[in-house]
């Protein structure tokens, strides 16, 4: 094929884009450039017609990493230098570990940040993607041309998506005209790290020590533990294989290394930083999966744990980021003992004594988008202050939903639905007080719905429907309450006891302040989706929703437990209509069936509470910054209470409170479910500005569900 000029190139494709739209879904502010110019190192192919969209050619450039010097490889890190620069400008100084702040504040893992450049010098239309369909991509005009970025994985992938056993998977990128490519890039590998095949720890455990390196595994086998003893380690399962421990002891409590070996672990390392992990395992009944102690800036994800006492233990641990992971089957799901700046996300617990427990000066971690059911205890808190909790279900347990104690303080509880639990639905009995809670659904709980046992603290949205005892139970002093109190058929709606400066008193009335008044005697019975009446698709048990408790005690039914057609559902007694004290509590010798806990449509209680999105218009007035029921302020800052923050998108602080200056999402619905879809492309809403203010704010685009 003859040469042909950049120039040449430039000026033709000038003619060709000119007369089309181009757009991307882009959160960075940069200024867009509006005339579109191209080139391509190959001819390609190109339409005579000015409005027909087709395949242009091969880009000159690569994908690149954006930190090439420092952080080039997987499990590479660069410090978040300047919160005065996006994610993809700081300077390429390699993460030292001792920066402060969670995950997200404190270094980027270079690993998931790479670069497209184009030939053209607007963004408008165009969208991006890679073959294996891995990233999440955005643009923006960079250096005077589109370049297309990595965010990072999409939530439900992991570094097994792109590897094979030795070797990363050729990928490529292409630049999308609506649904057509236009651009692309040639097939190579993206990183270059070592990969060695995970050894065999039958007979003894196995020490890693080769820095930088990927280890996997393909075939399930016997175990006696790894110890990671360097930095940047990956330990991957690939094709559905499995460790399976062995009861050996091969760690050491106090420091996560291997020597004095008085506990027993599937993989355990300490002092290490930068490790990557994702593995299944069965610990058939043995001790632990996973122990970090001192463990720093870390990655746990796509976990398959199973059988063990503890899943998965940190330990005076900071920075780890835990995501897209199934528990199931042991003592405590997660236990965070002194570790702080953790962030747990897109976490399901099931069959644990203790689904989360937070221990001993766990302070300042993030907890998003869980699901804690069939246990005993869905959170168990002690000692711990100013984490946040986000979006959270607990249903099922048969004790309580989530219980705080001793000396915690300052803590967030924000979208909880906390639902058919034995005992009580939430207690917060800590001494330090100081917390907020907001948008909370309590509903079918054998004792009491929201039991504050706490002072100098701030609630708002609350639901409370047929709890046992009572719905909402105030016995310290200084609580306060704001608007969109609910309540109906406790067997007590409010109780407080008698105690002083409580703005909610015993009959629901509100003593004080501008909210307005409680709304008695709801009807939340038809709230919840609640059971489904078809098979659920991805579940291998259910028939028409529905299983025995022997089958789905028998261990080869463990899938059954986590694989359904959406996040939100879970096991529960079959029972008779909801609520009723026969849907309570574990399912253990009845007829089960799957819950959905996501909100119905047709409801008017929880669903919809706090207004309609609108993209293009006024957002909603329960989110207007400049109304002082729309906020609370405190030790954990001034945000709103029916919206979240983006996290992972380097805008703000990234601790899932919104606050003036970050990227939000509207909640429209009192409790954990606020929807699902692209909140990107379902466009922004106009915010008012007051208190808080330069919020962006988004929306899901299905906010319920239609049973």
């Amino acid at each position: 094929m003859p040469v042909i000029s950049k120039k040449i190139l430039q000026s033709f494709f000038y003619i060709f884009f000119s007369s089309i739209l181009v757009s991307c879904v882009s959160r960075i502010d940069f200024t867009q450039i509006e005339s579109s110019s191209g080139t391509s190192s190959s001819g390609g192919s190109s339409s005579s017609s000015s409005n027909t969209i087709s395949y242009i050619g091969t880009l000159t450039s690569t994908v690149q990493p954006v930190y090439p010097t420092t952080g080039a490889n997987w499990n590479d890190y660069v410090e978040y230098t300047s919160t005065s620069f996006d994610q993809y400008n700081q300077t390429d100084t390699a993460c030292t570990g001792g920066v402060s702040g969670h995950y997200y504040q404190s270094c980027i893992h270079g690993g998931e940040k790479l670069k497209v450049e184009t030939p053209l010098t607007s963004y408008t239309g165009l969208s991006g993607q890679d073959n294996l369909g891995a990233f999440d991509w955005e643009c923006a005009v960079d250096g005077g041309v589109a370049v297309f970025y990595t965010k990072g994985l999409k939530s439900s992938k992991g570094l097994r998506d792109i590897i094979d056993a030795t070797e990363f998977k050729d990928n490529y990128f292409e630049v999308l005209q609506s649904s057509t490519v236009i651009y692309d890039t040639t097939p190579e590998k993206w990183w270059s790290n070592t990969f060695t095949d995970l050894p065999d720890s039958s007979g003894a455990t196995e020490i890693l020590t080769s820095t930088g390196t990927i280890y996997t595994l393909t075939s399930s086998a016997s175990s006696r533990g790894y110890n990671i003893a360097s930095d940047k380690i990956s330990i991957v399962t690939l094709n559905n294989s499995q460790l399976n421990h062995l009861n050996t002891g091969n760690c050491t409590r106090d420091s996560g290394m291997f020597g004095t070996n008085n506990i027993t672990t599937t993989i355990c390392s300490g002092s290490r930083s930068y490790l990557w992990i994702e593995a299944k395992t069965d610990g058939q009944g043995n001790n632990y999966s996973i122990y970090l102690h001192s463990v720093n800036q870390s990655r746990l994800n796509d976990l398959d744990i199973v059988e063990f006492n503890y899943a998965v233990t940190s330990t005076n641990s900071q920075r780890i980021l835990i995501t897209n992971s199934n528990l199931h089957n042991a003592n405590n799901g997660i236990l965070l003992n002194n570790a702080t700046y953790n962030i747990i996300r897109d976490v399901r617990v099931t069959n644990m004594l203790r689904g989360l427990e937070i221990v001993d000066n766990s302070n300042y971690n993030i907890f998003d988008n869980l699901i804690l059911s069939h246990g005993r205890h869905g959170i168990d808190m002690e000692n711990s202050k100013y984490n946040h909790f986000n979006r959270l279900i607990t249903t099922n347990n048969y004790d309580m939903g989530i219980t705080s104690y001793y000396q915690s303080g300052s803590n967030t509880i924000g979208f909880l639905t906390t639902v058919n639990n034995e005992d009580r639905g939430m207690v917060i009995s800590d001494l330090l007080g100081g917390n907020h809670y907001y948008q909370l659904f309590s509903a079918n709980n054998g004792d009491h719905g929201l039991y504050f046992n706490t002072a100098n603290s701030t609630a708002a949205a609350l639901v409370a429907y047929s709890n046992g005892s009572t719905g909402i139970n105030v016995n310290k002093d200084n609580h306060y309450f704001r608007s969109g109190i609910k309540v109906g058929a406790n067997g007590t709606d409010c109780d407080d006891n008698g105690r002083s400066n409580v703005e909610l008193d015993g009959a629901c009335n509100y003593n004080v302040g501008t909210a307005s008044a409680a709304e008695t005697a709801i009807d939340a019975s038809s709230t919840l989706f609640g059971k489904i009446t078809s098979d659920d698709s991805a579940n291998s048990l259910d028939v028409t929703g529905a299983a025995t408790s022997t089958d789905l005690a028998n261990s080869a039914n463990y899938a059954a437990w986590i694989n359904f057609d959406n996040f939100y559902r879970a096991w529960g007694p079959q029972g008779s209509a909801f609520p009723n004290a026969d849907n309570q509590s574990n399912c253990s010798s009845e007829t089960c069936h799957i819950w959905d806990y996501r909100f119905n449509s047709g409801d008017s209680v929880a669903t919809g509470a706090n207004g309609t999105f609108t993209a293009g218009s006024a957002c909603p007035s329960s989110i207007a910054g400049n109304n002082p029921d729309n906020y609370i302020d405190g030790a954990n800052g001034t945000h709103l209470v029916s919206a979240f923050e983006i996290i992972g998108d380097y805008i703000g602080n990234d601790d899932t409170l919104c606050e003036s200056n970050e990227a939000c999402i509207f909640a429209p619905n009192i409790g954990a479910y606020q929807g699902e879809g692209d909140y990107e492309s379902n466009g922004t809403c106009t915010f008012t500005d007051g208190v808080i203010s330069g919020v962006t704010m988004y929306g899901y685009p299905t906010t319920s569900a239609t049973p």
